[in-house]
């Protein structure tokens, strides 16, 4: 391989320095097929699309995605704190999924030592 890749967003040849590093089964390394440039283009643009959107009703209070509860804003934590955008659940709801979240992990974690397999 002389080092060099075509993407097939912009169609232009650039050296595979130019595509990310993504890792793939059995730990080995490839390239993602798009350039770094396409790449950017593109996840602003998924990420636009898919960003999930806070339901107000016309009283000022907020939808809760997980409880499903109408909940004052106060109720919900800042998700990016320059931008002013809250988080899509209650922070009660934020609460019990971390906490979740941290149990399954350490179970794993507990799991995999009881097994042997973690030094």
């Amino acid at each position: 391989m002389d080092g060099t890749k075509v993407c097939p967003r912009c169609r232009e040849t650039k050296p595979v320095a130019a595509f990310s590093v993504r890792r793939m089964a059995h730990g080995r390394e490839g390239r993602q097929s798009r350039c770094k440039a396409c790449r950017k283009i593109w996840d602003t643009i998924h990420a636009r699309k898919h960003t999930r959107k806070l339901r107000v009703d016309g009283h000022g209070m907020v939808h809760c995605g997980r409880c499903q509860e109408w909940l004052h804003p106060d109720w919900f934590a800042d998700h990016a704190h320059n931008a002013g955008r809250k988080q899509w659940c209650c922070r009660l709801c934020r609460r019990a999924y971390d906490q979740e979240r941290y149990q399954a992990r350490k179970a794993a974690a507990m799991r995999a030592i009881w097994e042997g397999t973690v030094r």
